[in-house]
């Protein structure tokens, strides 16, 4: 059962796997700490096998509910950014805002926090430097974004989580970015 105010505005997760996420809970503390008791949060899991039809009927009933924002993961990061109901100039982005009827924001958090972060190495006497990328997914165009727009920091290396290393990979890089997850 549900205790408390019925949510009358949502955000939500949307991709394949949403089970692990705890963005609900970061959602609820926000909102407690606002005041907006009426906020609610959904997890939707919604993979690489829907159809664009599913896709499209989705993001029209999310409106119909209310959900003014939805944070994406895999595998819709690249997928949402072609969306037409989308404006987005990005390859994938991480997070949709409704701004009108029909139309939604996206943006792409994650290249502005890993910008920041290499502003912020170079800050902290960091000396920029050769890069090493391992993840070739949804993150991987934000990092890759981020690190062309970085003076002095360059990409050496970028391989795939499941391929590893390889021989290819240089001895040294400076900073080593795991844009895979969880993969050993």
């Amino acid at each position: 059962f549900l205790i408390g105010a019925t949510p009358i505005r949502y955000d939500a997760l949307l991709g394949d796997p949403v089970a692990h996420s705890i963005g609900d809970v970061w959602h609820r503390s926000a909102a407690l700490r606002s005041g907006e008791i009426n906020r609610g949060y959904l997890k939707i899991p919604f993979g690489r096998d829907e159809s664009d039809e599913e896709l499209d009927t989705l993001l029209r009933l999310l409106e119909r509910i209310d959900v003014r924002g939805l944070s994406i993961t895999s595998p819709l990061k690249r997928r949402l950014a072609k969306h037409p109901a989308v404006d987005c100039s990005l390859d994938a982005i991480n997070t949709l805002r409704r701004v009108a009827p029909g139309r939604w924001k996206g943006i792409d958090t994650d290249r502005v926090g890993m910008t920041e972060i290499l502003t912020l190495l170079k800050q902290s006497s960091v000396v920029p430097g050769a890069i090493a990328l391992i993840g070739r997914g949804g993150v991987s165009p934000a990092v890759l974004s981020a690190i062309s727009q970085s003076p002095g920091w360059f990409l050496a290396h970028h391989a795939s989580a499941r391929d590893g290393w390889g021989n290819e990979a240089p001895s040294e890089v400076q900073l080593v970015i795991n844009a895979a997850g969880d993969f050993d």
